[in-house]
């Protein structure tokens, strides 16, 4: 304490043996220069006091102590000692008001932060999502009253101690363990630098403890110059290119993509990974037309497929293929077999494919087991009017699947099926119905069918 401002009364009951001063005391030492005393017949001294009845209060400087007393003092007179005993008269002293100026030059301590916020980032060296740094603060005057955690100079978060400030000491000397957080989202993305503050009851300020970070929150973009060329022509396997985005925070690591039929109906390919810049080998089920798309991640696991890039792939429709229950394999039934020549090797698949009313069904058998991808066109006058595709697993050797058509395309269509074994072997046969005259009954019971 440096200072103090008071009002005081001194008072005694007719004594005529003493005389009483006031006393402060400053760690236990007198202090001030007070030259008020009570003597008979003066029974009162008063300082300050209540409003209109006391003079200016008294002002006491220069102090560097940690407790201040007040009461009364005996003034004897020269060459006596002071009386006592139960029966002098009793003596008082009464303070009104005080204001203790307190001084408090030593800043307070940061202990080490620590945390996912205050460490290298987590999620490929970046930092997202709501993060948190714990620390504590100490000071040895009027103790801690907070702790400031701020992103490039401007306050995010902060932990009030509870202080009293009409004690000598208003808060606590420890704050204790607080944990800070910080939502990046509120951040942009990038480079960032964080700085920890501790700040005492007299406004002094801790030494700064300082991090920097880099934060992403947001996917990537949808890459661009996205092309697509079949590998072959007429091919159902394409190579498809595409350029990672500028502008992105954390890298690029990984490209996603998926293929689906182009009409919206029918069941999409399996998300596939790929190299983050491509290019990479596309199978698609079959003949018709398909909607390729790709997106990206980042190194901060930040991947959404609403950013993807599109490209469509066109399979055309062989003018002939094979006939119901045919195989795949190196050309089951291919003009080499029909002329003697070499045979072919031994099929992998076969698939027999039926329609009942506007129920197409399809039935593979083949190896034990393996993934087996099942595709149908229907076209009428040169168009696609109808087109789906399922993925099954092929087990102990066999499965079937249907397709619900739709009464056009059941009474018009040409239909074409696609299977495909793990990406491998594909056997396309054609289904084609007879004159409308004699197919449209069909749709409700019977099977027409004919295969050339």
């Amino acid at each position: 304490m440096a200072a103090i401002n008071y009002e005081r009364y001194l008072g005694h009951e007719n004594d005529t043996s003493n005389a009483w001063s006031p006393a402060l005391r400053a760690d236990g030492n007198m202090a001030g220069d007070e030259t008020c005393t009570v003597t008979f017949p003066n029974v009162g001294c008063l300082l300050g006091g209540p409003p209109g009845q006391g003079g200016e209060p008294g002002i006491v400087t220069g102090l560097t102590a940690h407790q201040l007393t007040f009461g009364v003092a005996c003034q004897a007179p020269s060459e006596q000692t002071c009386v006592t005993g139960a029966t002098e008269h009793s003596v008082w002293a009464a303070m009104y008001g005080a204001r203790v100026t307190v001084t408090d030059p030593t800043p307070p301590t940061l202990s080490t932060p620590s945390g996912v916020l205050w460490e290298p980032g987590t999620h490929g060296g970046f930092h997202k999502g709501t993060e948190a740094v714990t620390t504590s603060a100490q000071d040895i005057g009027g103790g801690a009253q907070s702790i400031t955690l701020s992103a490039d100079g401007h306050p995010v978060a902060t932990y009030s101690a509870t202080c009293n400030f009409t004690f000598a000491q208003p808060c606590p000397l420890s704050t204790g363990l607080q944990t800070l957080t910080l939502a990046t989202s509120n951040l942009t993305d990038g480079t960032h630098t964080l700085t920890l503050t501790a700040t005492d009851a007299a406004g002094n300020q801790s030494t700064v403890a300082t991090e920097q970070i880099a934060i992403d929150n947001t996917p990537p973009s949808p890459p661009t110059g996205l092309a697509a060329s079949p590998t072959q022509t007429g091919s159902s396997t394409f190579t498809v290119t595409w350029t990672e985005p500028d502008g992105q925070v954390a890298p690029i690591t990984e490209a996603t993509y998926q293929v689906c039929p182009a009409t919206g109906s029918g069941s999409c390919g399996p998300a596939t990974p790929a190299p983050p810049g491509g290019p990479a080998t596309v199978p698609v089920p079959g003949p018709g037309t398909w909607i390729f798309s790709v997106w990206l991640t980042n190194a901060a696991g930040n991947s959404n497929p609403a950013n993807a890039a599109h490209a469509t792939l066109v399979v055309p429709t062989p003018a002939s293929q094979g006939s119901s229950g045919s195989s795949v394999g190196a050309g089951s039934g291919s003009e080499s077999d029909r002329d003697g020549g070499p045979p072919s090797p031994e099929p992998t698949l076969h698939a027999a494919e039926a329609l009942h009313g506007r129920q197409l069904a399809v039935r593979v058998t083949g190896p034990a087991t393996g993934t087996v991808y099942i595709s149908y066109t229907g076209r009428y006058r040169g168009k696609v009017i109808a087109t789906a595709a399922k993925k099954v697993t092929l087990r102990n050797g066999q499965l079937r699947v249907t397709f619900n058509l739709s009464t056009r395309a059941a009474a018009y269509a040409t239909i074409r099926v696609s299977v495909r074994l793990d990406h491998q072997a594909t056997l396309i046969s054609t289904l084609r119905r007879l004159s409308v005259r004699q197919r449209r009954p069909s749709i409700t019971g019977g099977e027409n069918r004919d295969h050339t």
